[in-house]
């Protein structure tokens, strides 16, 4: 935190020789949430929590130039009931210095922040920037160390966890666009913190790089006709990684159908127990279908087929959905197990700055096809929204679970939003 902040104070300094300066302009939000909650774990029984989270984000604009600005989320959390050395308090998710549209040309990022860049995507402490050339192509790169599992304030070591890669999008050419990415990541695996149950050792577990290559494509032939979809090709392993697909096409004024596909290839790059297992691959294929009954009112449905190694997977549903209530069924059958459920929730307005929600699901489930019997769950959740003015409000919910494990779980949730805004541009 320290060495963030001294890099921010850095930075502000070296504005200050700026003949042209520009007011700053503070903008933000601060949320507090209080969540109590019960567990269940079935090697050291029940336990209860209490946890505080308070969050605060922050953008400040025009830091010497209307180009450069300041963008911060940090986060602080605390069990009240029962707390651990484990658990890391403070966090940042974001802190970066942001210079944009220099020389109508480059924009960069430096500090904590998210990359979005085709098969590279994650928080990272380093330089992410972006060239963009007129008619041609915009090319991006990063390149850091990958932030820690718990977005805990200290920064990776390069030589432990590094991340880096590019993106190359050209312009759009016969209304498709085009994206080219690579990325190598490799993270250090967490560590065992006690031995294990039957080992009685505390494993030291090596990972694996990822790396990977990708092409992506976005098409649109009308307003309401696009598709998308994208492969990865892992380095690594000199196979498919990934292979996504969707296409979206109305078939008359209120109907519109889409289809997608899904190829999947597991990877276990961390120290994980799902690495002792097997990783299949598996294809999906869904197929769905929407009906706008009025502007406010719609209906739709979807049918899938999981495929997995020597087995399949069957997933079905349909629902009704305003801007008032919501209303859904879904059945699961075949290799994932079986299991019917029924959804729904409103939200209603008792005043313009009043909401009364709530909702339930029911379902019933068994975790393979040969079970005679049947599990039942019921969770429901109800509570208040209140905007007591333009840039606050406030929650209350209460959330409840009863099966067989839970048979009295009941949770609160407080919530608490301010939004501010300071300062206004100026020129001088």
């Amino acid at each position: 935190m320290i060495r963030y902040l001294r890099i921010f104070l850095v930075f502000l300094c070296s504005f200050s020789i700026f003949r042209e300066t520009y007011s700053q302009v503070l903008t933000g939000r601060v949320s507090s949430y209080m969540y109590n909650w019960q567990i269940q774990d079935q090697q050291s029984g029940s336990s209860e929590h209490m946890r505080w989270y308070q969050t605060l984000v922050m953008n400040v604009k025009n830091i010497g130039s209307s180009k450069v600005s300041l963008h911060t989320n940090m986060r602080y959390t605390k069990d009240f009931i029962n707390d651990n050395d484990y658990n890391h308090n403070w966090k940042f998710q974001y802190f970066y210095i942001q210079l944009k549209n220099v020389s109508q040309v480059i924009d960069v990022k430096f500090g904590r922040h998210y990359i979005y860049s085709g098969v590279g995507n994650g928080s990272i402490d380093g330089i992410s920037g972006k060239i963009k050339v007129k008619k041609i192509a915009d090319f991006e790169f990063y390149s850091g160390m990958p932030v820690s599992w718990y977005h805990e304030i200290k920064v990776q070591k390069w030589n432990e966890s590094r991340m880096y890669g590019f993106r190359i999008q050209p312009r759009m050419f016969l209304n498709t666009l085009v994206n080219i990415s690579y990325v190598q990541k490799q993270m250090k695996p967490l560590p065992y913190k006690v031995p294990g149950k039957f080992t009685f050792e505390k494993w030291d577990i090596t990972s694996d790089a990822m790396e990977f290559v990708g092409l992506d494509f976005y098409a649109q032939w009308s307003e309401k006709t696009n598709a998308y979809g994208g492969l990865d090709w892992d380095i690594t392993y000199h196979d498919i990684y990934r292979i996504n697909f969707y296409y979206n096409r109305p078939l008359y004024k209120k109907f519109s159908i889409s289809a997608e596909y899904y190829y999947r290839k597991p990877r276990i790059y961390n120290n994980s127990i799902f690495s002792v297992f097997t990783q299949h691959d598996n294809q999906e294929y869904w197929l769905r279908i929407y009906y706008n009954i009025t502007d406010n009112l719609s209906v739709s449905g979807g049918t899938s087929i999981v495929t997995y190694s020597g087995d399949k997977g069957y997933r079905h549903n349909v629902s009704i959905y305003s801007n008032r209530f919501s209303i859904g069924y879904n059945h699961t059958s075949g290799y994932s197990g079986r299991l019917d459920g029924l959804t729904g929730s409103v939200s209603y307005p008792i005043r313009n700055n009043i909401w009364l929600k709530g909702g339930t699901n029911i379902s019933r489930y068994k975790l393979f096809e040969h079970l005679e019997d049947f599990e039942n769950v019921l969770s429901t959740f109800a509570g208040i929204s209140i905007m007591p003015k333009k840039t606050c409000t406030l929650d209350i919910e209460g959330q409840g679970l009863h099966n067989y494990n839970y048979s009295s779980d009941f949770r609160l949730l407080l919530r608490a939003n301010c939004w501010f805004s300071f300062g206004k541009m100026r020129k001088n």
